[in-house]
């Protein structure tokens, strides 16, 4: 029962990490500056790169 709880509380702190760093990857931007392409496996993103 001990090792059940450790692990939920380790489950918790890894979401309560990894949630910002997964926000941060997104940005707006404004439209018609980056082009997204979806395809079966994800999304490409091309930006003008200015």
């Amino acid at each position: 029962m001990t090792a059940m709880i450790v692990g939920v509380g380790d489950l918790v702190a890894v979401c309560r990490v990894a949630a910002p760093v997964r926000a941060q990857s997104f940005r707006k931007v404004e439209q018609g500056e980056a082009l997204i392409v979806s395809r079966t496996r994800g999304a490409d993103v091309a930006s003008r790169g200015e």
